[in-house]
């Protein structure tokens, strides 16, 4: 019994091949140049919408510091501080 693989693109029967080898030399061929031309068609493109617009961080309460700076002032703990204004 022959052992090898079938070309997915031609078909041809390739010899002592490994089990995961899935083109002949010829169709390697085509198929690694195909691939660059849609890589290099997509690098341009993405280079097209490389404008990035950087978002600002959500604001969703005060910060650390402007906590510690309140309980400082106010003369409250973490705790006490956070339950009387309604933070966590």
């Amino acid at each position: 019994m022959k052992k090898g693989v079938y070309c997915r693109m031609c078909g041809e029967f390739i010899m002592n091949a490994t089990a995961n080898r899935k083109y002949c030399d010829k169709c390697y061929r085509i198929r690694k140049r195909e691939l660059k031309q849609k890589r290099e068609q997509l690098d341009e493109s993405y280079m097209e919408d490389d404008v990035v617009v950087k978002e600002e961080r959500k604001q969703y309460g005060p910060t650390l510091e402007e906590i510690i700076a309140g309980m400082n002032k106010e003369g409250l703990q973490y705790a006490a501080y956070c339950k009387k204004h309604g933070l966590y």
